[in-house]
């Protein structure tokens, strides 16, 4: 009878022991910022006028986020008229790989654009993206490097979205054998949580 009570109490040691150590690791894990919704652009500090459809008004994000996929809905409109385009990313690093066109002027000449890319939060909950693109233009193959760094409010309400771009394009040899510097650019977009009702009013305004 002793016997079987020691086993008994040693069977409740080891279960609360394994559902305690259960619990330490679920507690370990982060919880990370739920980035779906509808976003508007609010303001962006890009200046270049080498972004394609510069003029296009308004642009929205459609994020749609349930951890590790995180699904990102870019939608412009330009002269009253959308146009889409829709990636999947993944934040636990596995890495993302798709074939994009990079709009130029005319449809005519968009480029064939090879994209790669790695996806991974942080320790302070800031989402980071690094993508690198390669170009298929007339002149050969071209490369750009795109970091991203994503973050959420407090509220809830504001999205930040701070880019770095790295245009390997101009690292090239000139003449007198000079070598151009890579061109980098850095700006800030500021996306604010919209209604889905609002979408119409921003079209028409």
């Amino acid at each position: 009878m002793m016997k079987l009570h020691l086993i008994i109490i040693l069977t409740c040691i080891v279960s609360f022991s394994a559902f305690g150590q259960a619990n330490k690791l679920n507690s370990a894990k982060p919880s990370r910022p739920d980035l779906s919704g509808v976003w508007f652009l609010e303001t962006s500090s890009r200046a270049s006028k080498r972004v394609p459809f510069a003029d296009a008004k308004p642009v929205i994000l459609v994020l749609t986020h349930q951890e590790p996929q995180l699904t990102i809905k870019k939608i412009i409109f330009v002269k009253q008229k959308s146009q889409a385009e829709e990636h999947v990313f993944y934040t636990d690093n596995r890495g993302e790989s798709y074939r994009t066109l990079r709009p130029r002027p005319a449809p005519s000449r968009s480029i064939p654009v090879l994209v790669k890319s790695k996806t991974q939060w942080n320790q302070e909950n800031k989402l980071r993206i690094k993508t690198t693109m390669d170009l298929s233009a007339p002149v050969g193959m071209l490369r750009e490097r795109l970091f991203e760094e994503w973050s959420l409010s407090q509220n809830g309400k504001i999205l930040t979205r701070k880019i770095r771009l790295i245009d390997d394009n101009e690292n090239q040899v000139y003449q007198y054998g000079d070598v151009a510097p890579s061109r980098i650019e850095e700006w800030t977009e500021t996306y604010r949580l919209i209604p889905q009702s609002e979408i119409d009013n921003l079209i028409k305004s």
